[in-house]
């Protein structure tokens, strides 16, 4: 049985269910919900042409960078932008356009080739450590659906802490296990699947960035009506509002700062 990566203890876990071969477990001292002994990535997985495929298709759409881009301006205007796991690069020819001096870091071939050749950006391959950045070199980093499929989300987000700058901001969103559809669909929530190795809820993903020498300034959470085909429905939009307000909203996004020592 793995330890947790938030608390550090492995004796205070509770089985929910096995799916798909992994076996979900929750923290009852944390709260955080994750698959016990997270299997290796297959990288190969990333590097097919369904792969860039399945981006164009997901949340990486030029609307959704720019609201993004729109929050993160509320806290930093200009300056040097790092996107972790940038797919085929929408939000990165978003935040270029806005001023940003932006690049990327990716693991599949393909995805960064197309970045390149479509965007002319700057793309990075590999993870976070093996490329070495300088230290307190970004004054905004942003991870969109990457955490959750890491295999140590705290390595990386210390990681994140040694090269972004002291007055920088870390951008991150994630899907929300505390949402009305994790709840309602259970076990057959979509998230509860291969890839996605930790589930964080508003509490978790705070506690997180925490325990990586964060401290939040943001947390919003996000339903995902407008993905929905009939998003500009009245209907649609109340329950946008509710799940909202309610903080049941199918994502989470999160704004951090550097704690100040």
């Amino acid at each position: 049985m793995s330890k947790c990566i938030l608390c550090n203890t492995s004796n205070n876990q509770k089985p929910l269910f096995t799916k798909e071969g992994m076996r979900i477990v929750k923290c009852m001292k944390c709260g955080l919900v994750y698959v016990d002994l997270v299997p290796a990535i297959d990288i190969n997985i990333y590097n097919d042409v369904s792969y860039i495929a399945y981006w164009d298709k997901s949340i990486y759409v030029e609307r959704e960078a720019v609201e993004r881009l729109s929050l993160i301006s509320r806290y930093k205007g200009s300056g040097k932008l790092l996107d972790i796991g940038c797919g085929i690069g929408i939000f990165l020819s978003e935040a270029k356009k806005v001023g940003w001096d932006a690049q990327g870091t990716e693991v599949s071939k393909y995805a960064i080739n197309f970045v390149k050749e479509k965007h002319n950006l700057e793309v990075c391959e590999g993870s976070l450590k093996d490329i070495g950045f300088p230290a307190k070199f970004f004054d905004v980093i942003t991870l969109w659906h990457v955490l959750e499929h890491l295999l140590n989300p705290i390595d990386e987000l210390k990681e994140i802490n040694r090269i972004l700058k002291d007055d920088g901001i870390l951008c991150i969103e994630v899907p929300n296990v505390g949402s009305l559809d994790a709840l309602v669909r259970r076990r057959n929530w979509i998230c509860f699947g291969p890839g996605h190795n930790y589930h964080f809820s508003k509490t978790t993903l705070k506690l997180a960035g925490e325990v990586a020498g964060f401290e939040s300034l943001l947390v919003k959470c996000i339903s995902g009506y407008k993905r929905c085909k009939y998003r500009h429905s009245i209907s649609k939009k109340l329950i946008h509002c509710i799940l909202t307000s309610i903080n049941m909203g199918n994502r989470l996004f999160c704004i951090f700062a550097k704690e100040k020592r």
